[in-house]
């Protein structure tokens, strides 16, 4: 009876979210001391696979076809100012007396020049440091076992397997490039291997099976050395036995300790006994001594098998690969007043650097194990506000971990003071001469005459 598998090909399903993005608008007319503005709020976009699978039922083999459905994010949009806050200061008139400038008159001595106020925002700097998991998925393979079939047949014209290459053809025909067909025939089986024919045929290799060609009498245990093959190729083997009823007695297959390890050490068995009834009907076929041995070793034999000795089921085996996810790494501060000036990964004691363009970390590192991951970074710049350096680990569209290391903002303010106008005010004393007419006054004598 042939060998039933079942293999799984159930879709699946796996939806991540796409993390919507920060831009930032700059306003000339908005100071750089307004609070900014939303003027959209970011949406996350989302991306869904669906991994369908198809079974190829003769090579046990799996094709995934993947169909992509992306909805991609809105960005969140802010507006920021880029005026500068400059508040003016008015001069003062300063008044200077000049004792030796006439009244009146004024001269400017110096021209006023208003002062000027400013906010300045203090350079920030400093570092941090992320520990960052490795991230991997077990992914089981289903894949076709390479195929040794190991044909071991008694020398007897009357067996299915004995009259040439045309009787193995199904089984040859079912065989992969790399696939071994061994083929021994000999006498005396399961007692000894006695006056062997044999052929060694790869697929692949050979265009089809070798005839058989004498060798020197073996055993069993040299079989693998003999034909180059590998423990775990013997471990693997299909093995097909053919014999006739008659053998020396019920203890032949014991009595072949060699054969019994061979037949015990292989992945499966197939044994078929011949029922030939021969003319002169000898009491060791009647008593069925073949089929005995092999029952007293502990195998299982049926009569005239040859389904079984011809059935070829591929073999499938499952394989867990640990597949590391690679990671991408994004390291920022959105608005840009950070930069980062330096950023490395550290993994089992070996540094190496991050990509840095224009001030922001992207870059993509695949683990090859569950080692720690540290990733280090440097920053610096001049932030307006509290600002918000991000660091992002994602790993096939899921988020491995974020971390937001927060700035704070700290001015002071910058003060040119104003020039105060001066104006030289006269105040020279002021002299005036004036004529002051004279008046006649007529005084009467009288000891004098008139006139």
């Amino acid at each position: 009876m042939a060998e039933v598998y079942q293999i799984g090909t159930k879709p699946k399903v796996e939806t991540s979210v796409i993390p919507f993005e920060t831009t930032y608008q700059e306003d000339p007319m908005m100071k750089v001391v307004d609070p900014e503005i939303v003027v959209r709020e970011g949406i996350d976009g989302s991306k869904k696979l669906t991994r369908t699978y198809t079974l190829n039922v003769v090579t046990g083999q799996l094709t995934e076809d993947v169909k992509e459905e992306v909805t991609p994010a809105t960005s969140k949009i802010i507006k920021r100012g880029s005026k500068p806050d400059d508040r003016e200061i008015a001069f003062d008139v300063e008044y200077i007396e000049n004792k030796d400038l006439e009244v009146g008159v004024q001269r400017v001595l110096q021209e006023g020049t208003p002062g000027k106020e400013s906010v300045v925002f203090e350079e920030k700097s400093g570092d941090a440091q992320i520990q960052v998991p490795a991230k991997s998925e077990l992914s089981v393979e289903t894949r076709r076992v390479p195929q040794v079939i190991i044909v071991l047949v008694e020398a007897n014209n009357k067996l299915y397997l004995y009259n040439g290459v045309k009787e193995l053809a199904p089984l040859w025909d079912n065989l992969q490039p790399g696939d071994k067909l061994l083929w021994i025939q000999a006498g005396r089986l399961p007692e000894s291997f006695h006056n062997p024919s044999a052929s060694l045929s790869i697929k692949g290799i050979d265009p089809a099976i070798k005839e058989l060609a004498r060798i020197d009498d073996i055993t069993a245990d040299q079989i693998p050395e003999r034909y180059g093959l590998t423990p775990e190729e013997i471990a693997g083997a299909d093995l097909r036995l053919e014999t006739d009823l008659y053998t020396l007695n019920d203890q032949a297959l014991n009595n072949n300790p060699t054969l019994k390890e061979l037949l015990k050490n292989v992945s499966s068995r197939t044994i078929s006994i011949r029922n030939i009834q021969a003319a002169d009907n000898h009491t060791h076929r009647n008593l069925q001594f073949a089929q005995k041995s092999f029952e007293n070793a502990g195998f299982t034999s049926k009569f005239d098998d040859r389904e079984g000795l011809l059935a070829s089921t591929p073999k499938t085996e499952q394989v867990v690969h640990t597949i590391y996810k690679p990671l991408e790494i994004s390291i920022e501060d959105v608005s840009s007043d950070l930069e980062i000036t330096e950023a490395n990964l550290v993994v089992n004691g070996q540094k190496q650097a991050l990509t840095i363009h224009n001030g922001k970390v992207k870059d993509t590192y695949l683990p090859t194990s569950d080692a720690p991951i540290t990733i280090d970074y440097k920053y610096k710049g001049i932030p307006t506000t509290n600002r918000t350096v991000v660091t992002k680990v994602v790993a096939d569209g899921n988020e491995v971990i974020k971390d937001e290391k927060i700035v704070e903002s700290s001015s002071h303010l910058n003060s040119v003071p104003p020039v105060n106008k001066k104006i030289e005010v006269g105040t020279k004393p002021k002299v005036e001469d004036r004529k002051i007419p004279f008046s006649t006054v007529f005084e009467t004598r009288d000891t004098e005459e008139v006139g």
